[in-house]
């Protein structure tokens, strides 16, 4: 190959390295999801995929998300080992929302892979006295799961 051509192989090649590349199907949503961070009008949502991709954070006002208000793109790479980590913001005190990530949600042609459904409540305002509900809990040992303690837990409809 002439030398010309070996260079332009080789800057196609780096460039082609920069670029996201596809998915190769459906993510498979390793982590779980997780919300923290949470204000009075804002909290920040987190999940790992195992691929590189499109996802979007759904937040709704109900666990069925019919009542969806926010849809917001993030992309999973390898840079973040796949983690991806979003801040949602323009939401309403005192308020329970619901949140999942979706890969595919445009694609009409396939389903998309929805991770679970988490949930949050966002802060009082500053200025407004408040009742919370909070637990806690040491490490776990591994060796002990599944960790029915957090079933209970939940039962008790914590707020954080």
């Amino acid at each position: 190959m002439p030398r010309n051509g070996m260079l332009f192989v080789l800057i196609g090649l780096v460039a082609a390295s920069h670029l996201p590349c596809p998915a190769l199907g459906a993510v498979t949503y390793t982590s779980g999801v997780a919300s923290g961070d949470v204000t009075e009008t804002g909290v920040i949502l987190w999940t790992r995929v195992d691929q590189v991709a499109q996802l979007a954070a759904q937040v709704a006002l109900d666990s069925g998300f019919q009542q969806l208000i926010q849809s917001l793109p993030v992309m999973a790479s390898s840079e973040t080992d796949f983690t991806v980590k979003i801040e949602v913001g323009g939401l309403q005190p005192e308020t329970r929302y619901f949140y999942r990530f979706v890969q595919g949600a445009q694609d009409t042609e396939a389903m998309p892979a929805v991770s679970a459904t988490g949930t949050f409540r966002t802060a009082p305002l500053l200025d407004r006295q408040a009742n919370v509900r909070f637990a806690y809990s040491g490490d776990s040992e591994a060796g002990f799961q599944p960790f029915t303690l957090l079933d209970a837990v939940r039962q008790e409809d914590p707020d954080f």
